[in-house]
């Protein structure tokens, strides 16, 4: 049988091996179709529900993983490493507000210090977008000790699930740490977002998935309690069938300490294993019928595709090989393995021909690497003539052209004899340099930074016979680091130093070689007042002026450092209590002069100071005494900081146009006459009325200028911003204590008696009588004096605006009285 076999034709083999094939093909299809097919269809549709239950579970890591990140970006940043260690409110009003909340989709965030003590701690409801109180059962997992607050190094990071009361919550705990995460774990930041109804079906949208949640152990629908009593921590994941029509999955959830907690439930209808049973009925038939077919048409195309290629390719490779004719080809069609067999044929009769031109080809590639190359490649003899070099090269020391740079030495690159002779013995020794840092000087006398890679060539002996190196320039680079460096210790904004060059000097002073040590602790008072009202450009202005002030007062090399917003700090070491009372004395001087230049803002300035003993010094203690010293200089001129400020602002007011006019005065005068009509005792309206006339628009100093002016009609976004003076007003008045009592009708003066003004919508008597009464003779003066974007109207005109506003704008019975007596008794002057 053998012998028969390997005497056949290589046609006749092809025949019956297609026959054997096939007739084991169709019985061997027969008995899978039989016995493993629909078996297959479960075993696929069952993978198809454990990829689903995997999508689950990694949609739910994803989540995690994006809590994480978050989390990670919060903790590790400089604003939070401030936050935990001063406990700074500007942090909190600032970052942790219910944008913050909505914008990174979180349920609560709790800032913990290294004590484990909560700095800050909230919670916020997502669905009715407002501020709530931290979950209940969250206090236990805060603990000390606790899992969520065990980071033993910087990069140690907790993200897992808690089932509190309220509900199960995806959790995510962050050590907090600057910025660059170098320096001591100041505590914990941890951020959390319930795995509520909404999430789930976020969830479920993502994956395209329907999904179910039960907590794991309740009692719950029968699938529930099945999969609750066959999964385990050892079996996370079941897959079941439910019903003809159904198949489910579930995933085993477990919380930060492994225990179970939740269960979710996949479900999918069971298309693959329906369509499977009716494939199986056409399958055995078809299977039959076609095994014949294919019989055939398998001989059939192996003769025309095949078999009558193969021997044509035959008979070409006999040809070539009779003629010797290394040039000619075998022809290529198709795309299958012969095509490939001829392909290679021919590929190895042109290799012959183009070996001696793929040489050439190489040498003029390597030629074009070495001469249009960015770095600068040369090749020089051992005592430093330059051999070959590129553009590169030539253009990076001043040369017109390679020519020029092909006379030079290489070592007359270097500053000095002795770098270059250093050079070549390292170079000796090592046999290559890499990264070789040095300054060498270009032919018109520019210093450059280079870093190079060298080789050495060196003959049997040993000597060096040839240097082959390639320059990167880096002058820019080292440039920007030593600018960089410059910035890591001063104060963008002052040019000062910074807090952190700042405790560096504090650590170096506190050796005791310089004793004794004074500090000086300056506060730019009313800044953040300044800030909140006119803008921060402002303010920056004004903390610039403070630092020249401060550095106009010391010598060049005395320490002086901006280490905080508003807070400066001079070190005097080897000094004593009257160099420093004389130096505190200097700043005070140059504060009078800044001030007697006129300013916009008067600068006024808080300063405290200490001086250490001559044997012992704690710096730290020191810089906390002369910090309270500070501090009670503050308190004790608080009334009189505000009181500057608030005058500051009234005067920047006056700047405005359309207050230049009399405005002011004559709204006194207004407001006092209506509120003596409308019946208010004296000592109510005296006083608070006048300051409230003259201060009501003090907010419009933070309004830009060409907004007030503007003629044509103002955008929905212009007069947004107008609105806001009300609320820039009313934290002016905050801030001072004279203005206190006015701060609420300054917030509320442009309420309407029918809720439509702003900013709360207030309507009716609960606006304040004195907001009422402002309201309308503000107006009033509006409407009978000009202003920039109409002309006055006639005192009739305002009268009859006055009756048609009347409410809906303003108090009606005001109006009445405000034009039956008052209006009157002007018509009568």
């Amino acid at each position: 049988m053998n012998k028969l076999f390997e005497n056949m034709s290589l046609r006749m083999k092809n025949l019956f091996v297609i026959f054997i094939v096939l007739a084991a093909a169709v019985i061997v299809s027969y008995i899978i179709s039989d016995s493993v097919l629909l078996k297959g269809y479960i075993k696929l549709e069952e993978r198809e529900m454990l990829k689903n239950v995997a999508r689950l579970n990694d949609a739910l890591s994803g989540e995690l993983l994006t809590l994480e990140r978050t989390t990670s970006d919060w903790a590790a940043w400089d604003d939070t490493y401030t936050f935990i260690e001063n406990d700074n409110d500007r942090y909190i009003k600032t970052n942790l507000v219910a944008s913050t909340y909505t914008s990174l989709n979180l349920n609560l965030m709790v800032f913990l210090n290294s004590d484990a003590k909560i700095a800050y701690g909230q919670g916020f409801d997502l669905e009715n977008m407002k501020l709530t109180g931290l979950p209940a059962g969250l206090d236990r997992y805060l603990n000390p000790g606790s899992a969520l607050l065990k980071h033993k190094s910087a990069g140690c990071s907790v993200k897992s699930l808690l089932l509190l009361p309220e509900g199960p919550l995806l959790i995510s705990s962050q050590p907090i740490l600057p910025s660059d995460e170098e320096g001591p774990i100041r505590g914990t930041l941890i951020m959390g977002r319930y795995l509520n109804a909404a999430e789930i079906k976020r969830l479920a949208d993502l994956t395209h998935l329907s999904l179910a949640l039960q907590v794991y152990g309740k009692q719950s629908s029968p699938d529930f309690n099945t999969a609750y009593s066959l999964l385990s921590v050892d079996k996370p994941v079941l897959v079941r069938s439910l019903s003809q029509e159904s198949i489910a999955g579930y995933s085993l959830l477990r919380d930060i300490y492994g225990k179970p907690i939740l269960i979710f439930r996949v479900l999918m209808p069971r298309d693959i294993y329906n369509q499977g049973k009716h494939s199986y009925k056409y399958f055995v038939i078809t299977i039959i019928i076609t095994g014949l077919v294919l019989l055939f048409l398998c001989f059939l195309l192996s003769e025309k595709m095949i078999m009558s290629r193969l021997t044509n390719l035959i008979q070409y490779v006999t040809t070539i090989g009779q003629t010797k004719n290394f040039s000619s080809r075998v022809p290529i069609t198709g795309g299958d393995e012969l095509t490939v067999l001829a392909g290679e044929i021919n590929v190895m009769l042109s290799a012959l021909e183009q070996s001696q031109e793929k040489i050439k080809e190489s040498e003029e590639h390597f030629r074009r690497l070495f001469n249009e190359a960015l770095t600068g490649n040369y090749i020089s003899s051992s005592d430093g003539r330059i051999l070959l070099c590129n553009s590169a090269f030539a253009q990076l020391f001043g040369f017109k052209a390679i020519e020029e740079a092909l006379k030079e030495n290489f070592l007359s690159f270097f500053i000095n004899d002795k770098e270059g002779q250093d050079f070549i013995r390292l170079l000796t020794e090592r046999k290559k340099l890499e990264f070789y840092e040095t300054d060498l000087q270009c032919i018109n006398g520019k210093r450059i930074t280079i870093l190079q890679n060298v080789i050495g060539k060196f003959d049997q002996s040993g000597e060096l016979i040839e240097i082959q190196g390639y320059i990167f320039d880096i002058t820019e680079r080292k440039t920007m680091e030593e600018q960089l460096k410059y910035l890591s210790l001063h104060d963008p904004l002052t040019g000062l130093y910074n807090r952190a060059y700042f405790e560096e000097e504090m650590r170096r002073l506190g050796s005791g070689r310089f004793s004794p040590v004074g500090i000086i602790i300056c506060d730019v008072d009313g800044l953040k007042l300044i800030n909140d009202s006119v803008g921060h450009d402002k303010g920056d202005a004004l903390l610039i002026a403070a630092a020249e002030v401060i550095t106009k007062a010391f010598r060049t090399n005395d320490m002086i450092a901006r280490i905080g917003g508003d807070e400066f700090a001079i070190l005097i070491p080897n000094s004593n209590v009257t160099t420093v009372e004389r130096a505190c004395q200097r700043m005070k001087e140059q504060i009078n002069i800044y001030n007697g230049t006129s300013p916009e803002f008067t600068l006024k300035m808080s300063i405290g100071y200490a001086v250490s003993s001559d044997s012992v010094i704690n710096m730290e203690g020191l810089f906390k005494e002369a910090d309270n010293n500070m501090y009670r200089e503050k308190i004790s001129h608080r009334q009189n900081i505000y009181g500057t400020v608030v005058q500051d602002l009234a005067k920047a007011l006056e700047t405005k146009d359309f207050i230049k006019d009399g405005h002011a005065d004559r709204i006194q005068k207004l407001v006092i006459r209506l509120a003596e009509v409308a019946g208010l005792p004296e000592k109510r309206y005296v006083k608070d009325l006048n300051l409230f006339a003259r201060y009501h628009d003090v907010g419009k100093v933070g309004i830009p200028e060409y907004i007030l002016f503007k003629r044509e009609t103002l955008t929905s976004m212009e007069m947004a911003t107008i609105r806001q003076h009300c609320d820039i007003g009313y934290r002016i008045a905050q801030s001072a204590p004279e203005l206190l009592p006015i701060a609420d009708w300054i917030l509320k003066h442009h309420e309407w008696w029918n809720g439509e003004g702003y900013p709360l919508g207030l309507k009716g008597e609960e606006i304040p009588l004195e907001c009422r009464i402002m309201s309308i003779v503000d107006a009033y003066d509006a409407m009978t004096n000009n202003r920039p974007y109409r002309k006055a109207m006639s005192r009739e005109e305002a009268v009859k605006e006055l009756e048609r506003l009347a409410g809906s704008q303003f108090d009606p019975e005001l109006v009445k009285l405000f034009i039956e007596t008052i209006i009157m008794e002007e018509e009568n002057l």
